[in-house]
């Protein structure tokens, strides 16, 4: 039995929606224990128990989860000694050239805080869902998603997800 841990913060549930995607393409033999750094950024684990660790972040107005940076500063030294995958979840993801850590803005910000050096690091694009944000956020990401050439729309949800590359990582992840 392979234990992999999938630590993550996600702001509207769709991060944990792509973390579950991929446990439901990993073979039997693979057990995923979920943590909500949310509620356990404090945590001080020994991760030498898991095969590979996946810590999953969402761009939430510019900026990744407190949470994930205060779990990876703290357990910095534990997940150095396992593999690891930084995943992050973002709307610019879906854009060609954006979509990937080489060219994100957001990895870029990432890797200078210098908290944790992920073995490797894969983007995905998330979800726009204005029907559920309150009235400020729609405002906002409309704004955002004008500047940048995105849906502006404001009854529309449009999941930009690109599920195959998803289920690519999952794979790659079961070698």
């Amino acid at each position: 039995m392979h234990k992999l841990l999938f630590a993550y913060t996600s702001t509207r549930g769709h991060t944990l929606k792509i973390l579950k995607y991929i446990e439901q393409h990993l073979p039997e033999n693979y057990k995923v224990i979920y943590l909500d750094l949310a509620k356990q950024e404090n945590a001080k684990l020994d991760l030498s128990v898991f095969k590979h660790v996946i810590i999953s972040s969402s761009i939430y107005y510019g900026k990744y989860s407190k949470s994930m940076y205060k779990f990876t500063k703290n357990n910095k030294d534990e997940l150095n000694k396992v593999d690891n995958t930084f995943v992050s979840i973002n709307l610019t993801a879906r854009k060609e050239g954006k979509d990937k850590p080489e060219t994100s803005a957001y990895i870029k910000t990432f890797k200078k805080k210098g908290v944790w050096k992920p073995k490797q690091i894969k983007m995905f694009a998330g979800l726009l869902d204005y029907p559920s944000y309150n009235w400020f956020d729609t405002m906002m990401i409309r704004f955002i998603m004008k500047i940048t050439k995105g849906e502006t729309n404001t009854s529309k949800t449009v999941e930009y997800t690109d599920w195959q590359k998803v289920e690519d990582f999952a794979k790659q992840l079961a070698k």
